[in-house]
């Protein structure tokens, strides 16, 4: 039905996005995955998921615990807490959890603080409150506690309206937990001061080396920055994509979504590697199946050519669906191009592919936009109605779509 194309640039190339299909072809930063640090935790796993632990406290414990008696020692307290919490031995019960973190809190055992703030800040077994998660996360983070003073890093950053000196809090906190190797506090640490404005040399050369060292430990998401690091440089070397490559497959391997995605596109595209469809194919699905919408998006296209995987439009639609779902423009047009090019199948594919070329319309995109335009003025998948007719087509004419604009003046040739 339409032959038009429209272009997106990308870091390392331009994608081609036209009624014949479109793969989300740009490498981008992301802070996707990133530990928040948000898990009840008193240890740090490099680059994996924070859990439950009984850091700085004698595993002897938990085995002489009694609930026949009530504990009055804050460490026993606090073991007590986790197997509530965790249904360890006993009925999982949130609210015995906090009752028990609350005890040995108030006794300053610095885990028991940092597991109640994270407690107050979901509201799980306690009502919500941000000001008692903030107070905690203070009381263990002054006692030295790591993963609380990334917390409390965390909190200060997370203000609806930023101050400096809420930055200046946040970037000490980190610093703090930083010097005592906890990786994610060394990248985030990192993040902020190169994206400072301004930013020195040294202070650039220092950031580089917050994220360096968090890399080493595994932490997926600096892996991950550094790979985009050596990507964005000017004037791209082939050891600069191989050093990128290297960072993204530590960080994809551990499951981190926007890596595997990056390599998809890299092997898709042949940039600065042989091209291999097939393992494209295979790391988009790995970012897909963690919902990674761009990878969705991009599965779909090579199911739907056949490229690194068998044809499959089944398979190209409902990874095209998963995508558009998650409010992603081009996989949006996407399926409604499919549904369209399939009118013949079912007598409802008109009619969703007029749904998801209003969503891509609405969006901006202006090929759905001048779709839509046609569907009404053709009375196809919608009722015929010739002012919705013109005002998609007018939205893609205001974007300089030439076609709209000779589809409008015929209209009203006609009116």
């Amino acid at each position: 039905m339409l032959n038009k194309k429209a272009l997106l640039f990308g870091f390392i190339g331009i994608c081609f996005l036209s009624f014949a299909g479109c793969g989300s072809q740009e490498i981008k930063p992301t802070t996707q995955g990133a530990n928040n640090g948000n898990e009840l935790a008193a240890a740090q796993k490099s680059g994996r998921d924070q859990e439950l632990t009984a850091r700085g406290v004698n595993q002897g414990y938990q085995k002489k615990l009694h609930l026949s008696s009530e504990p009055r020692n804050a460490q026993q307290q606090y073991l007590l807490g986790v197997r509530f919490l965790k249904g360890d031995g006993v009925s999982q019960d949130v609210s015995q959890a906090v009752h028990w973190f609350r005890q040995a809190a108030e006794q300053g055992f610095a885990p028991a603080q940092h597991n109640l703030a994270v407690m107050y800040e979901r509201g799980a077994g306690v009502s919500k409150d941000d000001s008692q998660a903030t107070h905690w996360f203070r009381q263990a983070a002054e006692q030295g506690l790591v993963q609380a003073q990334f917390r409390l890093g965390q909190r200060y950053l997370s203000s609806e309206n930023l101050t400096q000196e809420e930055m200046t809090q946040a970037m000490q906190w980190f610093d703090k937990a930083a010097k005592k190797g906890f990786a994610p506090a060394q990248y985030h640490l990192g993040m902020l001061q190169l994206n400072r404005k301004n930013v020195s040399q040294e202070d650039a050369n220092q950031a580089l080396q917050l994220l360096f060292k968090a890399a080493k430990q595994g932490f997926a998401p600096a892996q991950y920055h550094l790979g985009m690091l050596q990507l964005n440089r000017k004037n791209v070397s082939q050891e600069d994509v191989n050093q990128a490559l290297q960072w993204f497959n530590q960080a994809a391997k551990q499951g981190f979504a926007p890596a595997q995605y990056n390599l998809g596109v890299i092997y898709e595209r042949g940039a600065g590697v042989s091209q291999d469809l097939t393992q494209a194919a295979q790391w988009y699905r790995k970012a897909a199946e963690q919902g990674h919408y761009e990878a969705q998006n991009n599965l779909g296209v090579m199911y739907e050519h056949g490229q690194g995987v068998s044809q499959e439009l089944v398979q190209a639609s409902q990874w095209y669906q998963k995508s558009a779902e998650q409010g992603f423009v081009e996989a949006q047009f996407n399926l409604g191009r499919l549904y369209a090019q399939r009118e013949t199948d079912s007598p409802d594919n008109l009619i969703k592919a007029a749904l998801w070329f209003r969503k891509a319309a609405e969006q901006g995109n202006v090929v759905a936009q001048y779709n839509l335009g046609l569907m009404y003025a053709l009375g196809k998948g919608v009722t015929k109605d010739l002012n919705k007719a013109k005002h998609w087509l007018s939205q893609a004419a205001e974007q300089g779509d030439v076609e709209s604009q000779k589809v409008l003046e015929r209209l009203n040739s006609t009116l």
